[in-house]
């Protein structure tokens, strides 16, 4: 299950999470990765404390499930406990209390800019979603293998039984028909 503009993939993998399904915990730990990874680096961990920091987010989100209320939305939760251990972070690591008391207001003043970064992140991954269903079996084959599978053109070559040079102009078509697409939901009110 892959989330959507809306994000209510996420919160039925919460709500299934939450009721022992391991299969929806691990899936939204998965489906977790890249929002959490984009919201650390947006909050300024440095990047030799990423891996640790989104550890540690995901052992609180995982342990502390049970509190998650299912009739709201998920993501605001999940930005919530990102956002407080990231403070906390920042609490740990800072040996000058000016320092921290500057971040803190940065942080402050920030929040609504990031916020609505995470939102705007989360309406494009909405529209490519939409625009991969869109997308023919095949051509959605190739863009799982390339950017989910991490193969290389010779790798889906030898799997789909194809040349590499017309795999390489296959994902090139598929590129320009997904920009195409994601341009014209970005343009439709509705759609966005």
């Amino acid at each position: 299950m892959k989330p959507s503009a809306d994000n209510s993939a996420f919160d039925t993998l919460a709500r299934q999470a939450q009721s022992g399904d391991l299969e929806a915990a691990e899936a939204l730990v998965r489906a977790l990765h890249n929002p959490l990874f984009a919201l650390l680096h947006l909050r300024g961990i440095p990047e030799k404390d990423v891996e640790d920091e989104a550890q540690t987010i995901m052992l609180h989100v995982c342990r502390h499930l049970s509190a998650y209320d299912p009739a709201r939305p998920f993501m605001p939760w999940f930005r919530t406990i990102a956002r407080n251990l990231t403070v906390n972070y920042w609490q740990k690591n800072t040996r000058d209390k000016n320092r921290f008391s500057e971040f803190r207001d940065y942080v402050a003043a920030a929040e609504p800019e990031l916020d609505a970064r995470c939102d705007a992140l989360d309406r494009k991954r909405g529209r490519l979603a939409s625009c991969m269903e869109k997308l023919k079996g095949k051509q959605r084959v190739l863009l799982r293998l390339c950017y989910f599978d991490r193969c290389d053109s010779e790798s889906i070559a030898r799997k789909t039984g194809a040349e590499p040079p017309a795999v390489r102009k296959a994902l090139q078509r598929v590129r320009a028909l997904l920009r195409a697409c994601m341009e014209r939901e970005a343009e439709d009110p509705i759609a966005a």
